[in-house]
Protein backbone atom coordinates (compact mmCIF):
# COMPACT_ATOMS: atom_id res chain seq x y z
CA UNK A 1 0.00 0.00 0.00
CA UNK A 2 1.44 3.13 -0.72
CA UNK A 3 2.41 5.67 2.03
CA UNK A 4 0.74 9.41 1.76
CA UNK A 5 2.75 12.23 1.34
CA UNK A 6 3.21 14.14 4.33
CA UNK A 7 0.95 17.51 3.53
CA UNK A 8 0.79 19.77 6.69
CA UNK A 9 4.12 21.15 5.92
CA UNK A 10 3.50 25.43 4.85
CA UNK A 11 4.26 25.90 1.31
CA UNK A 12 6.36 28.84 0.56
CA UNK A 13 3.92 30.59 -0.90
CA UNK A 14 1.90 30.93 2.55
CA UNK A 15 2.14 33.00 5.37
CA UNK A 16 4.18 30.94 7.93
CA UNK A 17 1.79 32.17 11.00
CA UNK A 18 -1.64 31.87 10.02
CA UNK A 19 -1.11 29.09 6.94
CA UNK A 20 -4.17 30.74 5.10
CA UNK A 21 -3.42 34.10 3.54
CA UNK A 22 -0.60 34.48 0.61
CA UNK A 23 2.75 36.06 1.88
CA UNK A 24 3.67 39.54 1.02
CA UNK A 25 6.59 38.97 -1.30
CA UNK A 26 7.80 42.83 -0.86
CA UNK A 27 9.18 41.33 2.42
CA UNK A 28 11.71 38.89 3.44
CA UNK A 29 9.76 37.52 6.25
CA UNK A 30 7.29 34.81 4.87
CA UNK A 31 4.00 36.74 6.38
CA UNK A 32 0.38 37.89 4.77
CA UNK A 33 -0.14 41.85 5.51
CA UNK A 34 -2.41 41.03 7.87
CA UNK A 35 -0.26 38.91 10.28
CA UNK A 36 2.73 41.29 9.92
CA UNK A 37 0.57 44.12 10.81
CA UNK A 38 -0.79 42.14 14.05
CA UNK A 39 3.35 41.64 14.91
CA UNK A 40 3.71 45.41 14.65
CA UNK A 41 1.16 46.34 16.58
CA UNK A 42 2.23 43.77 19.04
CA UNK A 43 2.20 45.43 23.06
CA UNK A 44 6.00 46.05 23.78
CA UNK A 45 6.57 44.61 27.29
CA UNK A 46 6.74 47.30 29.96
CA UNK A 47 10.37 45.99 31.14
CA UNK A 48 11.15 46.37 27.18
CA UNK A 49 10.43 50.09 27.49
CA UNK A 50 12.59 50.84 31.05
CA UNK A 51 15.12 48.79 29.58
CA UNK A 52 15.63 51.20 26.16
CA UNK A 53 15.08 54.05 28.25
CA UNK A 54 17.65 53.84 30.65
CA UNK A 55 19.81 52.70 27.65
CA UNK A 56 19.20 56.26 25.97
CA UNK A 57 19.74 57.99 29.21
CA UNK A 58 23.09 56.47 29.26
CA UNK A 59 23.84 57.29 26.12
CA UNK A 60 22.61 61.07 26.03
CA UNK A 61 24.81 60.99 29.31
CA UNK A 62 28.06 59.63 27.42
CA UNK A 63 27.63 61.94 25.18
CA UNK A 64 27.12 65.07 26.99
CA UNK A 65 30.03 64.00 28.86
CA UNK A 66 32.34 63.22 25.80
CA UNK A 67 33.30 67.12 24.64
CA UNK A 68 34.39 67.72 27.91
CA UNK A 69 36.40 64.56 28.47
CA UNK A 70 38.27 64.59 24.63
CA UNK A 71 39.01 68.44 26.23
CA UNK A 72 40.27 67.58 29.50
CA UNK A 73 42.74 64.65 27.69
CA UNK A 74 43.79 67.49 25.60
CA UNK A 75 44.42 69.72 28.09
CA UNK A 76 46.57 67.35 29.91
CA UNK A 77 48.31 66.36 27.02
CA UNK A 78 49.38 69.56 25.97
CA UNK A 79 50.54 70.72 29.52
CA UNK A 80 52.70 67.68 29.32
CA UNK A 81 54.32 68.57 25.60
CA UNK A 82 54.63 71.97 26.99
CA UNK A 83 57.09 70.64 29.63
CA UNK A 84 58.91 68.74 27.50
CA UNK A 85 59.81 71.93 25.17
CA UNK A 86 60.19 73.81 28.08
CA UNK A 87 57.38 75.85 27.92
CA UNK A 88 56.22 76.39 31.29
CA UNK A 89 53.84 78.98 31.65
CA UNK A 90 51.93 77.38 28.59
CA UNK A 91 51.65 74.25 30.21
CA UNK A 92 50.81 75.75 33.82
CA UNK A 93 47.60 76.91 31.93
CA UNK A 94 47.28 73.94 30.23
CA UNK A 95 47.41 71.60 33.50
CA UNK A 96 45.28 73.78 35.32
CA UNK A 97 42.11 73.71 32.48
CA UNK A 98 42.97 69.99 33.30
CA UNK A 99 41.99 70.04 36.38
CA UNK A 100 38.87 71.69 36.43
CA UNK A 101 37.37 68.31 35.58
CA UNK A 102 39.85 66.01 36.77
CA UNK A 103 40.90 67.90 40.44
CA UNK A 104 42.04 64.65 41.92
CA UNK A 105 44.55 63.28 39.11
CA UNK A 106 47.60 63.04 40.43
CA UNK A 107 49.22 62.98 36.91
CA UNK A 108 47.88 66.66 36.36
CA UNK A 109 48.34 67.60 40.27
CA UNK A 110 52.53 66.25 39.51
CA UNK A 111 53.19 67.72 36.36
CA UNK A 112 51.52 71.26 37.53
CA UNK A 113 53.74 71.28 40.77
CA UNK A 114 56.62 70.89 37.96
CA UNK A 115 55.66 73.60 36.17
CA UNK A 116 55.15 76.24 38.74
CA UNK A 117 58.21 75.36 40.00
CA UNK A 118 59.53 76.45 37.10
CA UNK A 119 57.64 79.72 36.78
CA UNK A 120 58.46 80.40 40.75
CA UNK A 121 54.71 80.16 41.64
CA UNK A 122 55.28 79.11 44.49
CA UNK A 123 51.53 79.50 45.41
CA UNK A 124 50.66 76.92 43.05
CA UNK A 125 53.58 74.61 43.80
CA UNK A 126 52.85 74.63 47.42
CA UNK A 127 49.32 73.75 47.08
CA UNK A 128 50.12 71.01 44.70
CA UNK A 129 52.70 69.71 47.00
CA UNK A 130 50.09 69.53 49.76
CA UNK A 131 47.92 67.35 47.85
CA UNK A 132 51.09 65.18 46.63
CA UNK A 133 52.76 64.68 49.15
CA UNK A 134 51.38 61.43 50.97
CA UNK A 135 50.52 60.21 47.85
CA UNK A 136 52.18 56.60 46.24
CA UNK A 137 53.26 56.96 42.71
CA UNK A 138 52.76 54.06 39.93
CA UNK A 139 54.83 56.69 37.79
CA UNK A 140 58.05 56.48 38.29
CA UNK A 141 59.11 58.67 36.10
CA UNK A 142 56.78 61.57 37.01
CA UNK A 143 58.00 60.79 40.88
CA UNK A 144 61.59 61.42 40.21
CA UNK A 145 60.90 65.05 38.22
CA UNK A 146 59.16 66.00 41.75
CA UNK A 147 61.54 64.87 44.29
CA UNK A 148 63.78 66.95 41.69
CA UNK A 149 62.24 70.13 42.00
CA UNK A 150 61.28 69.35 45.65
CA UNK A 151 64.93 69.13 46.73
CA UNK A 152 65.95 72.44 44.55
CA UNK A 153 63.03 74.22 46.49
CA UNK A 154 64.90 73.98 49.15
CA UNK A 155 67.24 76.64 48.34
CA UNK A 156 65.04 79.37 47.78
CA UNK A 157 63.81 79.72 51.46
CA UNK A 158 66.18 80.05 54.34
CA UNK A 159 67.86 77.59 56.62
CA UNK A 160 66.92 77.60 60.17
CA UNK A 161 70.03 79.24 61.46
CA UNK A 162 69.64 81.85 58.52
CA UNK A 163 65.49 82.37 59.57
CA UNK A 164 67.11 82.15 63.57
CA UNK A 165 69.21 85.33 62.62
CA UNK A 166 66.31 87.24 60.39
CA UNK A 167 63.74 86.48 63.55
CA UNK A 168 66.18 88.41 66.16
CA UNK A 169 65.07 91.58 63.95
CA UNK A 170 61.18 92.29 62.68
CA UNK A 171 61.20 88.56 61.13
CA UNK A 172 62.19 90.34 57.11
CA UNK A 173 65.39 90.69 55.45
CA UNK A 174 65.09 93.99 54.82
CA UNK A 175 65.45 95.09 58.32
CA UNK A 176 68.87 92.63 59.21
CA UNK A 177 71.34 94.78 58.85
CA UNK A 178 73.60 94.03 55.70
CA UNK A 179 76.69 93.54 58.21
CA UNK A 180 74.88 90.64 60.30
CA UNK A 181 74.22 88.93 56.48
CA UNK A 182 77.83 89.97 55.50
CA UNK A 183 79.12 88.11 58.66
CA UNK A 184 76.39 84.86 57.84
CA UNK A 185 77.59 85.12 54.28
CA UNK A 186 81.13 84.46 55.40
CA UNK A 187 80.47 81.71 58.01
CA UNK A 188 77.94 79.75 55.70
CA UNK A 189 79.53 79.79 52.17
CA UNK A 190 77.26 77.08 50.89
CA UNK A 191 74.26 78.70 51.80
CA UNK A 192 73.08 79.62 48.01
CA UNK A 193 70.17 81.42 49.72
CA UNK A 194 72.02 83.64 52.09
CA UNK A 195 74.26 84.91 49.19
CA UNK A 196 71.66 85.34 46.84
CA UNK A 197 69.61 87.64 49.30
CA UNK A 198 73.40 89.45 50.39
CA UNK A 199 73.66 89.88 46.46
CA UNK A 200 70.38 91.31 46.21
CA UNK A 201 71.01 94.03 48.87
CA UNK A 202 73.77 94.80 47.07
CA UNK A 203 72.20 95.26 43.86
CA UNK A 204 69.40 97.52 44.98
CA UNK A 205 71.93 99.99 46.20
CA UNK A 206 73.77 100.25 42.74
CA UNK A 207 76.65 98.33 44.21
CA UNK A 208 76.75 95.58 40.65
CA UNK A 209 80.15 94.75 41.46
CA UNK A 210 79.73 93.22 45.05
CA UNK A 211 76.50 91.70 43.78
CA UNK A 212 78.09 90.18 40.96
CA UNK A 213 80.90 88.51 42.96
CA UNK A 214 77.93 87.09 45.54
CA UNK A 215 75.42 85.85 42.90
CA UNK A 216 78.75 84.29 40.26
CA UNK A 217 79.09 82.37 43.77
CA UNK A 218 76.25 81.00 44.00
CA UNK A 219 75.99 79.93 40.32
CA UNK A 220 79.77 77.94 40.95
CA UNK A 221 77.26 76.38 43.37
CA UNK A 222 73.92 76.07 42.12
CA UNK A 223 74.44 76.36 38.34
CA UNK A 224 70.69 76.48 37.51
CA UNK A 225 69.94 78.61 40.21
CA UNK A 226 67.32 80.79 39.15
CA UNK A 227 67.19 83.82 41.57
CA UNK A 228 71.15 84.22 40.64
CA UNK A 229 70.71 84.19 36.92
CA UNK A 230 67.92 86.69 36.82
CA UNK A 231 69.41 88.96 38.88
CA UNK A 232 72.87 88.68 36.77
CA UNK A 233 70.49 89.50 33.50
CA UNK A 234 70.06 93.09 35.11
CA UNK A 235 73.89 93.57 37.03
CA UNK A 236 75.43 93.02 33.46
CA UNK A 237 73.34 95.27 31.73
CA UNK A 238 73.65 97.93 34.21
CA UNK A 239 77.53 96.97 34.25
CA UNK A 240 77.87 98.01 30.25
CA UNK A 241 78.21 94.22 29.25
CA UNK A 242 75.34 93.82 27.28
CA UNK A 243 75.90 90.99 25.62
CA UNK A 244 77.06 89.12 29.36
CA UNK A 245 73.62 90.15 29.79
CA UNK A 246 72.16 88.25 26.96
CA UNK A 247 74.20 85.48 27.41
CA UNK A 248 72.55 84.57 30.96
CA UNK A 249 69.24 85.43 29.77
CA UNK A 250 69.66 82.66 27.21
CA UNK A 251 70.89 80.74 29.57
CA UNK A 252 67.09 81.05 31.57
CA UNK A 253 65.46 80.32 28.40
CA UNK A 254 67.17 77.15 27.75
CA UNK A 255 65.40 76.17 30.97
CA UNK A 256 62.21 77.89 30.24
CA UNK A 257 61.50 79.13 27.26
CA UNK A 258 58.71 81.14 28.38
CA UNK A 259 60.03 83.26 31.22
CA UNK A 260 59.24 86.46 30.18
CA UNK A 261 61.43 87.92 33.11
CA UNK A 262 64.33 86.58 30.74
CA UNK A 263 62.86 87.39 27.63
CA UNK A 264 62.05 91.08 28.84
CA UNK A 265 65.84 91.50 30.20
CA UNK A 266 67.01 89.95 26.59
CA UNK A 267 65.32 92.96 25.23
CA UNK A 268 66.30 95.56 27.20
CA UNK A 269 70.04 94.26 26.23
CA UNK A 270 69.25 94.42 22.28
CA UNK A 271 68.11 97.82 22.85
CA UNK A 272 71.21 98.98 24.66
CA UNK A 273 73.31 97.27 21.58
CA UNK A 274 70.89 99.31 19.35
CA UNK A 275 69.22 96.16 17.72
CA UNK A 276 66.01 97.82 18.27
CA UNK A 277 63.54 95.93 15.62
CA UNK A 278 64.86 92.71 17.14
CA UNK A 279 64.05 93.97 20.05
CA UNK A 280 60.90 95.05 19.21
CA UNK A 281 59.82 92.04 17.93
CA UNK A 282 61.27 90.39 21.22
CA UNK A 283 59.15 92.22 23.17
CA UNK A 284 55.91 91.75 21.27
CA UNK A 285 56.23 87.88 21.64
CA UNK A 286 56.58 88.02 25.11
CA UNK A 287 53.72 90.62 25.49
CA UNK A 288 51.86 87.49 23.50
CA UNK A 289 53.18 84.93 26.97
CA UNK A 290 52.05 87.74 29.49
CA UNK A 291 50.13 90.39 28.66
CA UNK A 292 49.83 91.52 32.36
CA UNK A 293 53.03 91.23 33.60
CA UNK A 294 54.46 95.37 34.69
CA UNK A 295 58.02 94.67 33.79
CA UNK A 296 57.01 93.38 30.41
CA UNK A 297 54.58 95.74 29.31
CA UNK A 298 57.24 98.81 30.71
CA UNK A 299 60.26 97.02 28.38
CA UNK A 300 57.60 96.50 25.63
CA UNK A 301 56.78 100.41 26.30
CA UNK A 302 60.63 100.99 25.81
CA UNK A 303 61.09 99.35 22.85
CA UNK A 304 58.22 101.32 21.46
CA UNK A 305 60.27 104.28 22.13
CA UNK A 306 63.34 103.76 20.38
CA UNK A 307 61.75 102.36 17.61
CA UNK A 308 59.58 105.50 17.15
CA UNK A 309 56.30 104.51 17.64
CA UNK A 310 54.90 107.42 19.88
CA UNK A 311 51.34 106.41 19.85
CA UNK A 312 51.83 102.62 21.13
CA UNK A 313 54.33 104.02 23.65
CA UNK A 314 51.87 106.35 25.21
CA UNK A 315 49.13 104.11 24.97
CA UNK A 316 50.83 101.79 27.21
CA UNK A 317 51.75 104.43 29.82
CA UNK A 318 47.58 105.58 30.06
CA UNK A 319 47.58 101.91 30.94
CA UNK A 320 49.92 101.93 33.71
CA UNK A 321 48.66 104.35 35.45
CA UNK A 322 45.02 102.63 36.10
CA UNK A 323 47.10 100.11 38.14
CA UNK A 324 49.47 100.39 41.12
CA UNK A 325 51.63 97.54 40.46
CA UNK A 326 52.40 98.33 36.45
CA UNK A 327 53.15 101.80 37.35
CA UNK A 328 55.60 100.76 39.51
CA UNK A 329 57.85 99.17 36.62
CA UNK A 330 57.40 102.35 34.54
CA UNK A 331 58.59 105.04 36.71
CA UNK A 332 62.09 103.85 35.12
CA UNK A 333 60.67 103.04 31.94
CA UNK A 334 58.96 107.00 31.80
CA UNK A 335 62.13 108.44 33.03
CA UNK A 336 64.08 106.87 30.40
CA UNK A 337 61.45 108.32 28.22
CA UNK A 338 61.90 111.74 29.95
CA UNK A 339 66.14 111.75 29.82
CA UNK A 340 65.76 111.41 33.70
CA UNK A 341 67.80 108.43 33.32
CA UNK A 342 70.45 107.12 30.38
CA UNK A 343 69.83 104.25 29.28
CA UNK A 344 72.18 104.19 25.98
Amino acid sequence: MEENIITDVPSPSVCSNCQIRAIDTRYASPLCDECRQKFIQYPIPNWIKIFGAGVALVLCFALIRLPSQLSTGVHLEKGKNAIKDHRFKTAQKELKLALTNIPNSQEAQGYLMISSFHNLDFGEFTKMFDKLKNQTFEDNELLNQINDVSEKMMDYFPSDSLQALVNEYDGTFDSVPITKLEEYASGHPEDVFAHYQLADRYYYKDNYQKADTLATHVLQIKTDYLPALRIMCGIKRYEGDAEASIKYCNQILKMNQENVFALSNKARSLLKLHKDKEALELARTTHEIDNYDGYTLATLCLAYHFNGKEKERDELIERSKKDSATAFFFEYAIDVINKKESFR
